[in-house]
């Protein structure tokens, strides 16, 4: 070895023995000298916080990079860079509801389009991918999915009748499910729910709709008042390929 090689050697030694004697200490990156009491190994990034640490006492690793949270799973992208990722347990689970009524439009023929209900309350939605102002969700990754809708409907008119109609629609395939009430009258407190289960491509947008359309009788009005609605979904493959 030459003299500079010994002399690399013998310092890289004596941090070693140093660090040995403070118990083991070692500190990477910014701020080397200064590292937090209870850790043994501290890796910091050059960004405030972010740093990877290893407690002197539990052996518990700490990564934090920014996106870090309660509940998260570490994963890898193509390239091996790891960062914090909402659990795969019901990914992209969305629950709306509305507290107040929803007011419909009653059509006078079937071919007539149906309206959006709107849940104006997330319950959950970590992602983001559902719209509480138009009641679309868009779907954040191609995968199996289910969802559920349901809602009341009805007037008190026990003569004049109509059909109903609760659906799951999707921008791109249409009609997923539904659910069909022929000839009931518009009695209030109507039920009416449905569920669809699919394999949808990222960034469709997935609706629950309501068509009220007249059958006989004297209309009892232009609107039909919708309540209780909720609706709600989730990737169901998480665990798959």
């Amino acid at each position: 070895m030459t003299p500079k090689q010994l002399l690399g050697t013998a310092c890289f030694v004596a941090a070693l023995l140093t660090s040995s004697s403070l118990m083991a200490q070692v500190k990477v990156g910014t701020n080397p000298t200064t590292i937090e009491t209870n850790s043994n190994l501290e890796v910091e990034a050059s960004t405030s916080g972010r740093k990877v640490k290893v407690d002197k006492t539990t052996g518990q690793m700490t990564i934090a990079d920014g996106t870090q949270g309660a509940g998260k799973v570490l994963t890898s992208d193509a390239n091996g860079g790891a960062s914090w990722q909402i659990s795969k347990v019901g990914c992209g689970s969305f629950d709306a509801v509305r507290n107040d009524i929803q007011a419909i439009t009653i059509r006078d023929a079937a071919n007539d389009p149906p309206v959006v209900l709107v849940g104006t309350t997330e319950v959950y939605d970590p992602l983001n991918a559902y719209n509480p102002s138009t009641g679309e969700y868009t779907v954040p990754v191609t995968g199996m999915y289910v969802f559920k809708a349901s809602a009341v409907d009805g007037l008190n008119d026990p003569v004049a009748r109509r059909n109903s109609t609760l659906a799951i629609y999707s921008a791109a395939r249409g009609r997923l499910s539904s659910s069909l009430f022929i000839n009931q009258t518009y009695s209030a407190g109507s039920w009416n729910d449905v569920t669809a289960v699919a394999y949808l491509n990222a960034g469709d947008k997935i609706t629950a709709v309501c068509q009220v359309t007249h059958v006989s009788g004297t209309k009892p009005g232009p609107t039909i008042d919708v309540q209780e609605i909720k609706f709600a979904g989730s990737r169901i493959d998480c665990t798959g390929n």
